[in-house]
């Protein structure tokens, strides 16, 4: 078995993932990687100055994941080397004024039906996964996994749908900004 020298599709605390850019480096070491891409939902990593950075012998693309509506799906596109575009900077200013509103909305209805306080301020990058960890670490009676199952996936009752780009508008926002532009979870 060949070992991989890239993953281009990781997530860090700046969106749902559990790795900082501190610790990128050591953990993409262990896995024998020497390039990582950090794809961040509707965000470009802050810490991150230039398309390609290298961080204790790993070199690290700034990337961005943005998920997109198609006639009748969503879609994830990842971008690659990004150079912010202004453009591309005002959506996602958007959408993450859209996630805080929408984290607010479902942290309300899941304390209000369940009778807890999941002490979760909406951020930017807040997703589903950060409130359903706070319900997991709550007195709620449900796990992560129940949380998604019974509160917060879609068709439960806490959840809010977001409002997210077209598929034309993200694929013009990220050819305008990124040299190399795919799409995330092909078999998905």
């Amino acid at each position: 078995m060949t070992t991989p020298i890239a993953d281009l599709h990781i997530h860090t605390t700046v969106s749902d993932g559990m790795i900082t850019i501190g610790t990128l480096p050591e953990a993409a070491k262990e896995a024998g990687l020497s390039w990582v891409a950090v794809t961040d939902h509707d965000r470009i990593h802050p810490e991150l100055s230039s398309p390609i950075t290298e961080r204790k012998g790993i070199n690290i693309i700034r990337g961005i994941e943005l998920r997109v509506q198609a006639e009748n799906q969503r879609l994830d596109l990842l971008g690659y080397g990004v150079e912010p575009t202004p453009e591309l900077t005002a959506e996602l200013d958007r959408l993450q004024r859209d996630r805080k509103n929408r984290a607010q909305k479902i942290i309300d209805c899941v304390e209000s039906d369940v009778g807890v306080d999941l002490e979760l301020d909406p951020h930017e990058g807040i997703g589903r996964p950060h409130i359903a960890r706070a319900i997991d670490a709550s007195d709620a009676p449900y796990t992560y996994q129940e949380a998604f199952d019974n509160l917060i996936g879609r068709d439960c009752p806490c959840y809010v749908a977001r409002k997210i780009t077209s598929i034309d508008e993200g694929i013009e926002l990220l050819q305008e900004a990124c040299p190399i532009v795919g799409l995330a979870h092909p078999f998905r």
